[in-house]
């Protein structure tokens, strides 16, 4: 499906509420396809940071940002380590992971990880400005499907802090990022 804005002006920008709440949990669900079409399913793993654009049929190909649900997808069969290598890269957590709350209630929902994208192999990774936000729901379901949903966006204005191998990396991305909305559910560093 070709994006195809409903009124001028239109744009897909929900809240991490939203996202999580009503996208994220009606995916996990399953059989409710028709309401959550306009995130696409991808595995992010399987393609370069650069070209996932290039799949959401269903959102503006010239937003800064794009959401897709991603299967979780482990290195080994029994394993809980999740795949966070490309063919060119990897995808690597930083900072401190943020809660997101329901605002109405202030019920934890789901936590939020910031990974940065890296061309080349560990430990000789070049840095790119490729950001993926990821939400972790906290609630599940019996026979739920497992999926992770992604807000993925290409920073120019990324804060790239050097710092060791190792140590921490709480600053890479800044307040700004996390909070650019102030209609955004409440994130909240967890400790």
């Amino acid at each position: 499906m070709d994006f195809q804005p409903s009124h001028v002006g239109y744009g897909f920008h929900p809240t991490d509420e939203v996202l999580v709440n009503h996208y994220l949990r009606l995916k996990m669900l399953g059989g409710h396809e028709q309401d959550v079409s306009i995130i696409e399913e991808v595995n992010v793993c399987d393609y370069e940071p650069w070209e996932l654009p290039g799949l959401i049929g269903n959102q503006d190909p010239n937003d800064p940002k794009c959401y897709f649900f991603s299967p979780r997808s482990y290195k080994h069969a029994n394993s809980h380590r999740v795949n966070t290598k490309t063919e060119g890269g990897f995808w690597k957590l930083t900072g401190k992971d943020l809660i997101v709350k329901a605002k109405a209630t202030k019920e934890h929902i789901a936590n939020k990880k910031t990974m940065v994208f890296y061309q080349k192999s560990v430990p000789n990774g070049v840095r790119t400005n490729w950001i993926m936000h990821e939400y972790h729901p906290t609630f599940s379901f019996h026979n739920q499907r497992e999926f992770v949903l992604c807000k993925l966006k290409k920073d120019p204005e990324a804060i790239m802090p050097a710092y060791e191998e190792g140590e921490a990396s709480s600053t890479v991305t800044s307040h700004r990022l996390e909070n650019h909305n102030s209609d955004t559910a409440t994130s909240e560093i967890i400790p």
